[in-house]
């Protein structure tokens, strides 16, 4: 089922890909966007789009809607074709700095490098969902606007390359500390 063409659907799905999040109601969708990225907050501008996305989203069986009688009550259930974002791309064993294995350190050295290691990690996470988000929405603009393919494919294959060289970075930093924990003590 290709994606929809709309702005927000991304950002969407990605909220309501949490498991706990089902049976929400616009209202809690617009909290949980505005607890996202920048780019979830900007969504949550324009209270009207959000309601076109999931209205497709329930034409699309991707959802289903309970409807109340009051309107604002009403609420939104995952169907079996909502697609979860798992994507290989975001299972890149992406940890939150918090879950970073802790490092036995035994020097202040020791504890800058860490703290380094730690808030490049975390920099580099934040640039892999943006540069993941980007290329959904590439793949989006070509359905949209088929005259520009080729001037959208540029930009589509460096953002792949940059989510690539994240990977790549991240895989990087999360070796390094796991060898930091793994080291013997001096």
């Amino acid at each position: 089922m290709p994606q929809l063409k709309h702005r927000n659907y991304f950002q969407i799905q990605l909220v309501l890909s949490n498991q706990g999040f089902d049976g929400f109601t616009v209202n809690s969708l617009i909290e949980k966007l505005l607890q996202q990225s920048d780019e979830a907050k900007l969504v949550t501008t324009d209270r009207k789009a959000i309601y076109r996305t999931l209205r497709a989203m329930v034409e699309r069986g991707e959802l289903s809607k309970k409807i109340s009688s009051n309107p604002q009550k009403s609420t939104f259930h995952k169907t079996s074709k909502f697609i979860l974002i798992n994507s290989k791309s975001m299972e890149v064993t992406i940890q939150p700095v918090d879950t970073v294995p802790s490092v036995k350190i035994h020097s202040v050295s020791d504890k800058r490098s860490v703290n380094y290691l730690e808030s490049q990690l975390k920099e580099y996470q934040i640039s892999l969902l943006v540069s993941i988000g980007e290329t959904e929405e590439y793949k989006t603009l070509f359905e949209a606007l088929p005259d520009m393919r080729s001037e959208l494919e540029d930009f589509y294959i460096k953002a792949r390359e940059k989510s690539s060289t994240l990977i790549g970075q991240i895989t990087a930093i999360n070796n390094l500390l796991s060898h930091c924990k793994s080291a013997p003590a001096l």
